[in-house]
């Protein structure tokens, strides 16, 4: 399930920032696109970050991000991640590429 995303955050490595966010977020939305929730919520782990930082800290800023202007609705902040009802995965999707789109429009990724 992680190989993918997981091939993406290490070309990601070693790319300038804004590179590296952009590659970052799609192996984020990938990674959404390929879960397939049971019961009434779900895990963001940061497994498939690969213990990369960089990583990490972009996927927890999407995912706060969206939380903080209201697109995903009773989110739980865990120590390791996140905690989302099954039933805000599209939302978070589309929060996703909302980030994406607002970091690239700042400058932080090029598009």
């Amino acid at each position: 399930m992680f190989i993918k995303p997981t091939a993406k955050i290490n070309r990601a490595k070693n790319q300038p920032k804004p590179q590296r966010y952009s590659l970052i977020l799609d192996a984020f939305f990938e990674w959404l696109s390929e879960l397939k929730p049971r019961g009434t919520a779900f895990k963001v782990t940061y497994e498939f970050c690969n213990e990369n930082v960089s990583c990490i800290k972009t996927v927890h800023s999407a995912v706060q991000w969206a939380v903080d202007r209201g697109l995903v609705v009773g989110a739980v902040k865990l120590p390791s991640g996140w905690l989302i009802p099954t039933d805000q995965l599209l939302a978070l999707k589309a929060a996703v590429l909302m980030y994406k789109a607002v970091v690239e429009g700042e400058g932080r990724i090029r598009p």
